[in-house]
């Protein structure tokens, strides 16, 4: 079927049970009681009403051959799957058949369409099923357009039909995503992945690439919900750092054209890298590489862990060296975790003349690696710059004669201001070192100013 959008679809109860195999649940002709399962014919027509759903086009059609899952209990209290076809259409209504075994009088009987989504332990829609697609409307038709609905099924043994009739009701919505870097819509995407927080959806071509004219998905209803993507190319993958949306079951979104950013993905490097502006960073980096931020540049940390399992190491180096004058942005709802890759090294490295701003709302941890750097500032005889907090959790931890922000053992750093827009800051200075924000040991420090209450001195 040709499908996208759906109000409801009804199920007009005409069950005529017909005995195909088997023998009826009666006693034969010794006066035994028969314990062979009954086979049972079953028909009933699917009405699509108004609007079952809709294409681009704004059409449906029911197709011979279409398959529905059923799920039904036996007199014997176990429960069975059948699946029925679609064996006949007719002025926008479908006949379907199938075949039920020894069905229980007064139980009920569930349908899913389209048969595959049918979770087989209960009858359900199984969401897990919409986790992998591949972003057509013919796709979504065939097998993602996800409904559901119940009967009471009525049999004498012989004869089945339902009590009432059913309405099969829409379970998902789907969208139609255009992945755009500035204002452009990103061409040969091979893959892209939607997070809402509590289901993903990976979209991959069945051949070939995504081009520029959007990729389908079929989704639950979101409400309010923080959801995130990631697009990615042949040689990139870029990132959509993630909003609030809510989206109604049931509708056809078809113009949901998304800003995406350049995404550097810490795992996949193999070499010494500077991060350019706008670009979103992620990931887990254990190597050593050398992990820089270009100069007048503005990057966002999402989920960022660089030397999480500590250990000194050869690379002689921060664990995030500003070239020049950077801003941080820790996005929201995220938890980042920088450390030194060297003892002499800060975790943050600003050079001296230039200014760190760290801004946004997320989490971060800096630290130097067991040595004699700053959490964030300067390392070992390595002087350092301005460093201005402005927003997030930060958390940083010196080496032995260190400040936490500040300089490092025999180093000096510029001007340090915290501002009463972060939500908290704590710094811990090293074992010998005097001061948790300012200079370390041997060390100097130009003005510092901390406008928050919310600042911890450790």
């Amino acid at each position: 079927m040709k499908t996208i959008v759906y109000n409801s679809l009804f199920i007009m109860a005409l069950l005529m049970g017909v005995m195909l195999t088997g023998s009826c649940s009666k006693d034969d002709a010794h006066g035994g009681h028969s314990d062979m399962p009954v086979s049972q014919f079953f028909t009933t027509t699917l009405n699509m009403g108004t609007v079952r759903s809709v294409n681009a086009d704004g059409k449906t059609v029911w197709t011979v051959g279409e398959q529905i899952a059923l799920y039904y209990q036996k007199t014997d209290d176990s429960f069975a799957t059948a699946t029925a076809s679609v064996t006949e259409v007719s002025e926008g209504v479908a006949t379907i058949t199938a075949t039920l075994v020894s069905a229980k009088n007064g139980s009920a009987v569930k349908f899913v369409y389209p048969a595959g989504l049918m979770n087989l332990s209960d009858g359900t829609l199984d969401a897990s099923k919409l986790a992998s697609q591949h972003g057509t409307l013919a796709d979504i038709s065939a097998n993602y357009d996800g409904a559901t609905g119940s009967a009471i099924l009525a049999t004498d043994g012989t004869t089945c039909s339902t009590t009432a009739t059913v309405s099969m009701v829409n379970r998902v919505l789907i969208g139609k995503i255009t992945p755009k870097l500035n204002g452009n819509a990103i061409d040969g995407i091979t893959r892209l992945t939607i997070n809402d927080g509590t289901n993903s959806y990976v979209v991959t071509p069945s051949s070939g690439t995504f081009g520029t004219s959007g990729i389908y998905v079929a989704m639950l209803p979101m409400n309010n919900q923080w959801v995130s993507m990631t697009a990615s190319t042949d040689d990139k993958v870029y990132g959509f750092g993630g909003k609030r949306i809510s989206l109604e079951v049931g509708k056809l979104y078809n113009n949901l054209a998304i800003s995406f950013y350049d995404l550097v993905i810490l795992n996949n490097l193999e070499a010494d890298y500077t991060i350019e502006n706008g670009r979103v960073v992620g990931g887990i980096l254990e190597k050593n590489v050398k992990v820089s931020i270009a100069d007048g540049a503005t990057v966002t940390f999402r989920n960022v862990s660089i030397n999480a399992n500590g250990g000194w190491t050869s690379g002689d180096y921060a664990g995030i060296t500003c070239l020049g004058n950077a801003t941080i942005v820790l996005e929201a709802g995220t938890t980042n975790t920088v450390k030194g890759f060297a003892p002499d090294y800060s975790g943050i490295f600003v050079p001296s003349g230039h200014t760190l701003t760290i801004s946004g709302s997320g989490t971060l941890t800096a630290s130097n690696n067991n040595g004699y750097g700053a959490g964030i500032g300067g390392g070992n005889n390595i002087p350092c710059g301005n460093i201005v907090m402005e927003g997030g959790t930060i958390q940083a931890t010196g080496g032995k004669w260190a400040a936490g922000i500040g300089s490092g053992n025999n180093g000096s750093c510029g001007n340090i201001t915290i501002k009463n827009t972060v939500t908290s800051v704590t710094a811990t200075k090293g074992a010998e070192a005097p001061n948790s924000i300012g200079a370390g040991s041997n060390g100097s420090c130009g003005t510092v100013t901390i406008e928050s209450m919310n600042v911890v001195q450790q």
